[in-house]
């Protein structure tokens, strides 16, 4: 729990108030995550990203990047995991109890999926 509060903080970032700046407070973090899990939260962010990614035009060049593969070999022992590997495994599996999965290919379904995702 602390450390996700650490990370939330730096993704945030501090407030500027009557001339000072200041971290934000564990109630201001809640309100901007809207009360929702963490790991849930972050999970919808990639899958927002990932939808994003998918729906842009194939000139552009964070979807080559993104289609991009690698000719070389990959090096011995365990793989790392991939950021596409981990996307497509969260799109495949229920990770989560009450999270349907994604139906359709346009934003609506996306967004009804990520709703639907029930705090622990």
């Amino acid at each position: 729990m602390v450390f996700d509060r650490k990370i939330l903080r730096k993704i945030f970032g501090p407030t500027y108030e009557n001339v000072t700046w200041r971290i934000k407070c564990n109630e201001e973090l809640h309100k901007l995550i809207k009360h929702e899990n963490i790991m849930n939260f972050a999970r919808a962010q990639r899958l927002g990203w990932y939808g994003h990614i998918e729906r842009m035009q194939d000139t552009r060049m964070v979807k080559a990047i993104h289609a991009w593969k690698l000719i070389s070999k990959r090096p011995m022992g365990r793989p790392n995991i991939r950021w596409d590997d981990d996307v497509k495994s969260t799109k495949l599996e229920d990770p989560c109890p009450g999270e349907r999965k994604m139906e359709g290919s346009g934003r609506e379904g996306q967004n009804s999926a990520l709703r639907v995702v029930e705090p622990y």
